[in-house]
């Protein structure tokens, strides 16, 4: 019912999900290509994977192509970008240099293994959604740092330059080594892929500095507490739980980039 009235609405990466062949739209410097499961069928080999999956917090099963494989078809290469973002359908849309995710094997899963016809749902906050149409699951699981973007929902793969894609993100007095340059990283690794700043990022979670920084509302306190566990705010929140995952010091970074990015607010 959600996806029917998002396609009424006009979103349309939502309404992806209701084909009877899922799209996937792989998009370079050049131009997109689109890619149905059936077309990648014809083209690519079905690999089928079992790992510890972070998200279903259990061994799961599933049938996909090779992530390398889908970028060939698709045009990307090392001289066209060097970020990778994918975006779902509900407008979550992380990030992952080309770089580190060449060195690591992933899949574009289209299914659970053996062919089954309704994917299990994921909680995501109160809600309990389902993967499809395409979901990016890593051969290492649960065992790849929480930073690796387990993107389901999935519908557009883009290869960028991250500082010309999200150039409002990244002020001149940005200063690499300092408390502000460590709060970026770990901002664009764990968070851009919910929030934006300057209207560059996610589109799942609130826009964090226009037209007010949250930190001209928030308690500096409040502000680190909410960020290490949401959930003591507001009950199943879908934001993550950051506690043991985040040190007290990148927390403090972190809010130390939002201060930043309070005197550089960018409207268009």
């Amino acid at each position: 019912m959600r996806t029917i009235i998002l396609c009424m609405l006009g979103f349309s990466l939502s309404c992806v999900a209701m084909a009877a062949d899922p799209t996937l739209k792989v998009v370079t410097t050049e131009g997109e290509k689109n890619f149905t499961v059936a077309e990648l069928r014809k083209r690519l080999p079905i690999l089928t994977w079992t790992i510890q999956d972070p998200n279903f917090k259990k061994e799961k099963s599933f049938d996909g192509f090779s992530l390398q494989q889908v970028l060939e078809l698709g045009g990307a290469s090392s001289d066209k970008g060097d970020e990778l973002v994918f975006q779902a359908l509900d407008g979550y849309s992380p990030t992952i240099s080309l770089e580190v995710a060449s060195k690591h094997e992933a899949m574009i899963a289209f299914q659970e293994h053996g062919g089954k016809s309704q994917w299990q749902r994921i909680q995501q906050g109160k809600a309990w959604v389902s993967p499809a149409p395409f979901y990016v699951v890593w051969k290492e699981g649960k065992a790849l740092p929480e930073s690796f973007p387990w993107s389901y929902q999935l519908a557009r793969i883009e290869l960028v330059s991250f500082q010309k894609k999200y150039a409002k993100l990244y002020p001149a007095s940005l200063t690499k080594g300092s408390s502000e340059y460590k709060g970026f990283i770990t901002f664009k690794e764990r968070c851009l892929r919910c929030h934006s700043i300057n209207l560059q990022g996610g589109e799942l979670a609130p826009e964090l500095n226009i037209p007010k920084n949250v930190t001209e509302y928030w308690s500096a306190a409040d502000l680190k507490a909410f960020i290490l566990d949401a959930t003591s705010y507001r009950l199943k929140s879908k934001m993550p739980v950051f506690k043991g995952s985040l040190s007290t010091a990148e927390i403090d970074d972190v809010v130390a980039y939002l201060k930043l990015m309070k005197a550089n607010k960018i409207y268009n």
